[in-house]
């Protein structure tokens, strides 16, 4: 809903207009893209509501953005989907929260002992967010409105995946880590804006901290990419290899013992082995992963070799010796040296 919002210093896009409905469309596609997607709706409906309330744009112009915010922020919390498997990987307590919460935030630093930094790593959001909020400024520019809702989206989805997964108050799995890349993006942005704004405070004095602030993302990303190419990387090839082996067993004997351990490709064994037995997905594995070959019609054997690709590399390479063979007889017809 960025078109909708737009900064202090830039007029949005009119109700209505082509960009007003692709920030509301975009909006709504955010509840497909994950469980918590609707904050993006809600983030942009408390930033009009601010602007409205600064006098910054007219109420007339905030009202169908705070109604549209509303409704898709409704319709995401009614229509999530909650299961009882979820319920061991939930916070159990306010430490485990505020643990798991801070460790996300001190990313690219990795462990608890690291914590801390998220003071640190986030203080130009903060400070950006602390400009934006305050009633009124006396020189310079406000800051971006869209950048304060990036870096507030950011803090949702980290409160949102603390709550949901934060049973042990661990570090960060990769599979979320694309909104803690977001958030780096956007304190890095908010620092070059804080380095550039006018204000009290010295351009040197900015400029240093914002010196000794990349230093400390820097050795901390140097750190982090470290141990995850010496510890986390070879450790990971190894329970994938031990799960590979299993499931090879399995597809090979039948034996559910061999997914009985914890070394297996996904975390539940019954799903596992229900998918593993359709015979559509069975189709789909590689051919000395689906067990013993059967003997069947051509139709069998053409999927087989368009499988493994061989089929599909006869035909490429047939089409290319075609096409060769054509040009060919066309150069030759062309050349005035043939025709003589």
């Amino acid at each position: 809903m960025g078109p909708a919002v737009g900064d202090d210093g830039e007029r949005p896009a009119p109700v209505g207009s082509g960009r007003w409905w692709l920030g509301a469309v975009a909006s709504g596609l955010a509840l497909l893209s994950m469980a918590s997607g609707f904050f993006a709706a809600a983030v942009a409906a408390v930033l009009v509501l601010r602007q409205a309330v600064r006098g910054s744009r007219s109420w007339g112009s905030a009202a169908p953005v705070l109604a549209l915010g509303a409704g898709w922020s409704a319709l995401g919390w009614f229509t999530r989907n909650t299961g009882a498997f979820q319920a061991p990987l939930r916070a159990h307590s306010v430490a485990d929260l505020v643990g798991s919460a801070a460790q996300q935030l001190a990313w690219p630093a990795s462990g608890r002992q690291w914590e801390w930094l998220a003071v640190i790593l986030w203080s130009p959001w903060c400070l950006l967010a602390a400009g934006w909020l305050r009633p009124r400024r006396a020189v310079g520019e406000p800051p971006p409105a869209l950048l304060v809702g990036l870096g507030a989206w950011v803090l949702l989805q980290v409160g949102a995946c603390a709550y949901s997964r934060g049973h042990d108050a661990g570090p960060p799995v990769s599979r979320y880590m694309d909104n803690l890349l977001l958030g780096a993006l956007v304190n890095v942005t908010a620092l070059g804006w804080l380095v550039r704004a006018e204000g009290a405070v010295p351009v040197w004095w900015r400029r240093l901290g914002a010196t000794l602030w990349l230093a400390t993302f820097a050795v901390s990303l140097a750190v982090m990419a470290r141990f995850v190419v010496r510890t986390e990387l070879p450790r990971i090839r190894q329970r994938n290899e031990r799960a590979e082996s299993n499931t090879r067993h399995y597809l090979a004997t039948g034996d559910r013992r061999w997914l009985s351990d914890w070394n297996i490709p996904y975390p539940n064994a019954d799903v596992l082995i229900d998918r593993l037995n359709s015979p559509v997905l069975r189709r789909l594995l590689p051919i000395d992963g689906r067990g013993p070959v059967k003997m069947g019609p051509l139709s069998d054997w053409a999927w087989c070799c368009l499988r493994q690709g061989r089929l599909l590399a006869g035909v490429a390479w047939a089409a290319v010796a075609a096409l060769g063979l054509i040009a060919g007889f066309r150069l030759r017809r062309t050349d005035p040296r043939a025709s003589g």
